[in-house]
């Protein structure tokens, strides 16, 4: 061993070349170290979620195709992160989450389409509430895919829509319309004038135009039924360019139109409006049939614990009144009764 350590040392000399220090060369790394780095990599990642579902109030989910079983995400703050499996997830979506049964072949189908094709999309539907309270969800969703394109997964979040403007605005989309008059029926009425009084804030007033067609019975016999609901239709269009996106048009009766404001609005302005909507509803006449008159009543109000029957109410015992006193005039309830 000493010749051949001499031997290496006068060749290094020889040579010129100076020795080499042999660094220390790391060990590879155990099976249970990498376990432990895993571990840590999926508890920061799980941590990520947890702070985001709880800032954020959504529910993360990952629908597997093959197993037609969800796996859903919950956490509140103070809380453990709520994991829960559930299975033939859209037979229990069809039947215990959608409330609109209009809407589920149009959800269901985009959804559904997510697990054939790959898709990144957003839907928005009304849930099922135990009040049944109007309650809307929107879901992002995306498709997971292998590399010939076959989709395992689907996953995304859910949050439920608690800004009771766009809620109202969605729940707006879905009320019925009547395709000749365009005007929403009674009931959607109802719903949007309730909720902008709901929304009244102090020194503001709702105000409800209510005008009704003097002889109808005539009118329509006249015209016939289908062309009094188109004449109804252009009545109301005359009038929409003077009013705001948020105003409400509707029909109350088949011979009543209805008109709803709302705002920091004086009785000034309110007579203005009415005498507006009374001259453009003149210029509008039926071709071959007499003049068509008019009578409106008006109720207003500034609480916010009013409500649309009682208002409607109102301003048709005003508009009666109107009535007596001749055609195409206009009073207020507060008039009648003051």
């Amino acid at each position: 061993m000493k010749s051949t350590d001499m031997r290496r040392k006068r060749a290094l000399k020889v040579s010129g070349a100076l020795p080499v220090e042999v660094r220390d060369i790391p060990q590879p790394m155990s099976q249970g170290v990498r376990l432990d780095e895993k571990g840590r990599e999926e508890t920061c990642r799980e941590a990520i979620l947890r702070v985001f579902l709880e800032k954020t109030n959504m529910i993360a989910y990952r629908y597997e195709v093959a197993k037609d079983e969800t796996t859903l995400w919950q956490a509140a703050p103070g809380e453990e992160m709520k994991e829960v499996h559930r299975e033939n997830f859209y037979d229990y979506f069809t039947h215990e989450v959608l409330a609109d049964a209009d809407q589920r072949e149009e959800v269901l189908a985009r959804l559904t389409d997510a697990c054939r094709r790959i898709r990144d999309d957003v839907v928005e539907y009304r849930v099922k509430t135990q009040d049944d309270s109007p309650l809307w969800r929107r879901t992002s969703y995306r498709s997971l895919a292998e590399e010939d394109g076959q989709v395992y997964a689907v996953v995304g979040l859910m949050e439920d829509l608690h800004d009771t403007t766009h809620m109202m605005e969605r729940q707006e989309a879905q009320l019925k319309r009547d395709p000749q008059t365009r005007l929403f029926d009674r009931e959607g009425l109802e719903l949007l004038v309730n909720h902008q009084l709901m929304e009244l804030s102090r020194g503001e007033k709702g105000v409800l135009f209510i005008v009704g067609i003097d002889d109808y019975e005539g009118l329509c016999e006249a015209l016939g039924e289908a062309s009094c609901n188109g004449y109804i239709g252009t009545l109301s269009d005359s009038v929409r360019a003077d009013f705001r996106g948020v105003d409400v048009f509707g029909r109350v009766k088949r011979d009543e139109v209805a008109v709803f404001i709302s705002g920091r609005i004086s009785i000034d302005i309110i007579e203005k409006r009415a005498q507006r909507i009374l001259d453009l509803f003149l210029r509008v006449q039926p071709q071959d049939y007499a003049t068509v008159s008019f009578s409106m009543g008006i109720s207003v109000t500034g609480s916010p614990a009013e409500n649309f029957d009682h208002m409607v109410e109102e301003a048709e015992e005003a508009m009666l009144s109107a009535r007596r006193f001749g055609p195409n005039r206009c009073r207020m309830y507060d008039e009648i009764k003051g």
